[in-house]
């Protein structure tokens, strides 16, 4: 018995050619977009951008247990506790005693730059950190 088309088997119809031809061709079309980029100059308006981006550094220093130099209040420090209460209350600076004669105190974990804690042994200033 023949196909649709007279005297063709059923098997070699010419539109199932034709099929397999139209998806090699979608295959190809598709394929080809993948390629080099167009040579042909287009109307373009090209800008240029400058991006700057900060890094914080992950380098920690070590923990030499003393605080760092610029923190440190030197003016403050070898005067009585008295003194360097009043120079700090003359200076406008709010202050607080972070460890007096071996004993610490609790303290806040927030940061003021412009506050003065003070370390006292024996009524003497031993220490003083802003912060």
């Amino acid at each position: 018995m023949g196909g649709i088309l007279p005297n063709v088997p059923a098997r070699r119809h010419p539109l199932g050619c034709l099929r397999l031809v139209g998806a090699a061709l979608a295959a190809a079309v598709l394929v080809g977009g993948c390629g080099e980029a167009e040579t042909q100059p287009r109307d373009t308006v090209t800008t240029e951008a400058t991006s700057t981006t900060a890094f914080a550094s992950t380098t920690v220093p070590p923990d030499t247990g003393q605080p760092p130099p610029e923190s440190v209040a030197t003016e403050f420090m070898g005067l009585t506790k008295a003194d360097a209460i009043a120079l700090a209350e003359s200076q406008g600076r709010p202050w607080r005693i972070a460890r007096e004669d071996g004993d610490s105190f609790p303290l806040t974990l927030d940061y003021s730059e412009n506050r003065v804690n003070f370390e006292i042994d024996d009524g003497t200033v031993t220490l003083a950190t802003f912060g």
